[in-house]
Order: C-alpha cells, then structure tokens, then sequence
C-alpha cells in the first residue's frame, strides 16, 4: 500500500460503497441537498402565497390569518432549512454561503414573525413588515439559486 495515500479507495479509482453506521453512509446520494432544495422551494412558495394574501387583504379581500399561519410554517421552514445546511455543510453538499444564507433567512423569518404581531398594534412595525418581506423574497431567490446551481464532488460552487 502506498504510505502517501490517505483514502480507502482501491487502487482501480472506484470507490468503496456505504456501510451502515459508516460516516460515508449519512452522506450517501445527494448528501441532503435534495431535501434542502425541497425544503427551499416550499419556503419560496409560502412566502410568495403570504405576499398575495397581504396584497389581496390591503384590497378589502384575501385572509390576513391565513398570511399569518403560513409565517408560522415558514419559520419552521427556515429552522429545517438551517439544519439542512449545517449537516450539508459538513458533509461536503453545501457550501459556506448556503449555511449563511439559511441563517439569515431565519433571522429575516423571526424579525418578520415579530413585527406582522406587534404591526397589529405599532404603526412603525407595520411600516418594515413589507420591506423586510421583500428581503425574505431576496434572500430566499438566492438560496433557491445557489441550490439548483449544479456543483462539482466538493460542494463549492464551481468558479467563473
């Protein structure tokens, strides 16, 4: 055996399969990013969904409540989606950004979840309602990007 060789390949270049309890078995497939690019797409949807309630509520029609519960479901949404990206990020599938982005997306959520329940009563609240939503939108189009973005066995997204 070469004593500058470090990995359990054999010499022929393919790899070994997973072995269960093995630590190459929890990142086995896709390493997560398929369940992260899901979680991605059902958060960007019910943020898009809560956007359309508030524009049909501020028009005398659409449910402000129902806005409200899909808030709810995003926050835990950008709970599963940070989660997602720390084990991604530690098994090569995701990158340092898609961790930071996640993480600032659940800040956003949180902020957002804070000022929709205080706006009821506190007028300034209210007023960043809305531009912290176009921030979640900003954000969450980002992730969205950078998970559909095809990458090489690294996790990193490739250099142009």
């Amino acid at each position: 055996m070469d004593a500058t060789r470090t990995d359990d390949r054999p010499r022929s270049g393919i790899e070994r399969p997973p072995v269960a309890g093995d630590a190459t078995a929890a990142a086995a497939g896709d390493g997560g990013r398929g369940w992260y690019r899901g979680l991605a797409l059902v958060a960007a949807v019910l943020i898009l969904a809560q956007a359309v309630l508030a524009g049909q509520w501020m028009f005398g029609g659409g449910r402000i409540d129902v806005h409200g519960w899909l808030g709810n479901v995003t926050f835990l949404l950008a709970i599963g989606l940070v989660g997602l990206a720390f084990v991604g990020r530690r098994g090569g599938a995701l990158g340092a950004v898609d961790l930071a982005l996640s993480a600032v997306l659940l800040l956003l959520v949180v902020a957002q979840l804070g000022l929709g329940y205080s706006g009821r009563a506190c007028a300034p609240a209210a007023t960043l309602h809305g531009p912290n939503g176009v921030l979640l939108t900003g954000v969450t189009a980002a992730i969205l990007a950078l998970a559909f973005v095809p990458r090489g066995g690294s996790g990193r997204s490739p250099r142009r």
